[in-house]
């Protein structure tokens, strides 16, 4: 996942993982998506929560 920064004329895509480096743009961006939530399930025991 990555947040979207505008800096002066710059953008920068900034990454959540520490692992990974931001990512700036050079010429241009184009943004095909934007998650807004996410569903996930979990198994405890063989059974579903």
């Amino acid at each position: 996942m990555k947040y979207f920064q505008k800096k002066g004329k710059q953008i920068v895509l900034e990454v959540a993982n520490p692992k990974y480096t931001d990512f700036m743009a050079r010429t241009g961006l184009r943004i095909g998506g934007v998650v807004t939530a996410v569903v996930r399930k979990y198994h405890l025991l063989g059974r579903d929560l």
